[in-house]
């Protein structure tokens, strides 16, 4: 599963900037997220879900498809056309850290010590590519 969201996750930055020049941001998210909801509607009913557990439950999921789906979705398109897919890809790791600070400031939410660990060597990493990136710049070559 990892490795095929992270093949996904390649697949829609790579998209968002071939299909940059030709489709909007917000358009691009709203196919993107919405054959997503079509896949995680047609998943659960195949596994027998019966989709009850009250309206509060779809208000919530429908905020979280809108909020953090399309708009999340259409903020990093909007940024790959910008700033590239390279560069885009590296800052999208600092994402499940940034959620673990805003868990652990908004909800009290704990971290072990592996937890802080990953999340130091994420931070790490995007700074080492982000400075490797910078004193390459210019110098790469294709291969012939």
């Amino acid at each position: 599963m990892a490795l095929g969201s992270g093949c996904a996750g390649a697949a829609v930055v790579l998209g968002g900037d071939l299909l940059g020049d030709r489709l909007a941001p917000l358009p691009f998210a709203a196919c993107l997220t919405g054959g997503a909801a079509v896949a995680l509607a047609i998943v659960p009913a195949l596994a027998g879900f019966d989709g009850s557990g009250g309206a509060d439950g779809w208000l919530l999921t429908a905020g979280i498809a809108i909020v953090p789906g399309v708009l999340g979705v259409a903020a990093m398109l909007g940024g790959v056309a910008r700033i590239g897919p390279s560069l885009a890809s590296v800052l999208l790791t600092l994402e499940p850290p940034v959620a673990v600070v805003i868990a652990w400031v908004t909800l009290g939410d704990r971290l072990t010590a592996g937890e802080l660990a990953g999340g130091v060597l994420t931070l790490i990493a995007v700074l080492l590519t982000r400075r490797i990136s910078e004193a390459n710049e210019g110098e790469l070559e294709i291969p012939r």
